[in-house]
């Protein structure tokens, strides 16, 4: 009868330990965090010692941009969006504007060599431009240079916020216009090339998917047009 009731207690004390960690597993209070997927908690801000020895990682997606240019110019066009992990800063230009977690490029089309409307070369830090496949010729001193202001408002919601220092002269930089953050309002021969001075990207990851907006302004090298708007929405898929 002894062994009976101590064999028994054994049982229900395994089933309650089992229970209990299915339960834990199973928390829907938890957050769901895809450690393979940009997320906040997977980008901590990290030390120069971490930031050496952690993997660099990259994802890759195809999407499809709707939006409108100056003059209410439409367009919908596919492209390529890049998201990395920090950048280390590199260069002799600072802009002192905090490190970001995670860094964007958007490419779709060619600004400079084959103007089209809604076209766009953009990267948060100058080093996108290796990453994305672009010729920038960048030269050392701005090898790698943070262009934005960036915040998770929540796990899978990314703020960036573009400084616009670098290219709007106060900062004395010029020698990436025509290669990177730069679009086209319109199609054609005559169409300008607007380098882009201001403005909000927000990205929504969720799985292998992301959507966001794009509410962005330009002006061109002249000056002659200063706050040439381009407002997107984009969707896609991991490449």
């Amino acid at each position: 009868m002894t062994k009976s009731i101590l064999f028994l207690a054994t049982v229900l004390t395994f089933f309650f330990i089992a229970c209990t960690k299915d339960e834990a597993y199973l928390d829907t209070n938890q957050e769901n965090i895809d450690v393979d997927v940009p997320n906040r908690e997977q980008g901590n801000i990290y030390s120069e010692e971490e930031l050496e020895s952690r993997s660099f990682k990259i994802w890759r997606y195809n999407i499809k941009m709707d939006g409108k240019t100056f003059n209410a110019y439409p367009f919908s066009r596919s492209g390529q969006l890049t998201v990395t992990t920090e950048i280390k800063a590199a260069g002799t230009k600072n802009l002192n504007n905090g490190k970001n977690s995670h860094e964007v490029g958007f490419k779709s089309g060619n600004p400079a060599g084959s103007p089209s409307a809604g076209a766009i070369w953009f990267g948060s830090n100058t080093a996108l431009c290796k990453y994305q496949n672009m010729d920038c010729n960048i030269v050392p001193q701005n090898a790698a240079i943070d262009l934005v202001y960036t915040k998770w408002l929540n796990s899978y919601t990314l703020q960036i916020d573009i400084d616009g220092r670098y290219f709007n002269g106060t900062a004395g930089g010029t020698s990436l216009l025509g290669f990177l953050n730069n679009f086209n309002a319109k199609s054609g021969i005559t169409a300008s090339k607007y380098r882009v001075i201001s403005g909000r990207i927000i990205l929504k990851f969720s799985g292998n998917n992301v959507t966001g907006t794009i509410n962005i302004s330009g002006s061109t090298l002249s000056g002659y047009l200063d706050g040439c708007p381009y407002v997107a929405t984009f969707s896609g898929s991991l490449a």
